[in-house]
């Protein structure tokens, strides 16, 4: 999406703490009309200070929110001037961090005409009014997609400025070699010498070798982000779910005797050994051809939810760094034969 398409000059709202309960949450709104929209809901302590902030300053108050008989206590932060994360005038409300509180109020500054925030559009503002560079913006979806504890120490020190004050540093020193370059042509008749050649090679591989080293390091935050796909993929019955389970420790699979059960792939994260894993329980792979094989049904409705389950799992497996083909151990002659034939189609062994 487009610069445009975001329409920079909407007051945007969302949610800046993270999902689920906590001590406190965070609500941001951001655009020329931040401390307008919270008129008539809001009342601080300190009217007049309210009134009169020029700067960042935090407000003690309450927000009146519909089915709440008494003012909710809060503390506003307020960047009425340019000098925000967004260079917009901003604010932060930070409330109870139930999120039940916290959807409330993030309804009731719709209300007042916040329009809610596009993915990254906080930061596409920031980048826009100079707050950060390309790479610093490029670091916030890297420490929101960090998959471990390496991945986020090189996301945060991007985001710091890392990569770019080294980067800015070499520039400056290479506009410095070419100014002694340039002078040195210039007294040329002279026989005056500003940088040997020797200097002249060793800074600009000093250069090569900082410039190296940050590619480097850029690659491996971006090999340090990805996930190994691994799908669990065999017979109906074979214990994928069961599997799926004890691998996330919890119960996110239904997990049944009736074969079938699974009808469409689950997903789940795993860290093992420190390596980032997103693990795909799939539906049990069958041999399936158009004949309807559910008794009774005439409609034909089973068939086409057994085919689609067939192609969901499939798809994952193309997909798939590693398919762990799952094998039931009692499975009688038939079912072995049957698992033979379609874990060599689907893993070629």
């Amino acid at each position: 999406m487009s610069a445009t398409q975001f329409q920079l000059d909407d007051t945007i709202g969302a949610l800046a703490s993270a999902a689920g309960p906590t001590v406190r949450g965070i609500v941001r709104i951001s655009g020329p009309r931040a401390l307008e929209s919270l008129n008539g809901w809001f009342e601080p302590a300190d009217f007049e200070r309210w009134q009169s902030a020029h700067g960042a300053t935090a407000h003690a108050g309450g927000l009146r929110l519909d089915g709440l008989r008494s003012p909710l206590g809060v503390t506003v932060y307020t960047w009425p001037n340019g000098r925000s994360y967004t260079g917009q005038p901003l604010v932060e409300i930070h409330a109870p961090g139930s999120p039940a509180l916290l959807e409330a109020i993030l309804a009731r500054s719709f209300a007042a005409g916040v329009r809610p925030a596009q993915p990254g559009e906080f930061t596409l503002r920031a980048f826009l009014a100079g707050r950060m560079d390309l790479l610093q913006a490029e670091a916030v979806l890297g420490v929101i997609d960090a998959a471990g504890e390496d991945a986020l120490a090189i996301a945060l020190r991007q985001l710091a400025g890392g990569i770019s004050g080294r980067m800015i540093q070499v520039r400056a020193d290479l506009i410095d070699l070419l100014a002694d370059l340039e002078a040195g042509l210039d007294f040329v008749e002279d026989g005056i010498e500003f940088v040997s050649r020797a200097d002249l090679a060793a800074r600009i591989g000093h250069a090569q070798s900082t410039f190296g080293e940050l590619l480097a390091q850029c690659q491996s935050r971006a090999q340090s982000q990805g996930r190994r796909r691994v799908v669990l993929a065999g017979l109906p019955n074979a214990g994928k779910s069961t599997l799926f389970n004890a691998l996330l420790s919890r119960d996110a699979a239904l997990v049944s005797a009736v074969a079938g059960t699974t009808r469409d792939y689950l997903s789940g994260s795993v860290d093992w050994s420190g390596v980032a894993v997103e693990l795909i329980d799939t539906p049990g792979w069958e041999f399936f051809d158009a004949t309807d094989r559910e008794a009774g049904d005439t409609s034909g409705f089973a068939r086409e939810l057994t085919r689609r389950a067939q192609e969901l799992g499939g798809e994952q497996r193309d997909q798939a760094d590693l398919v762990l083909w799952c094998s039931a151990a009692d499975a009688g002659a038939a079912d072995q034969r049957a698992d033979f034939e379609l874990r060599r189609r689907a893993i070629g062994r």
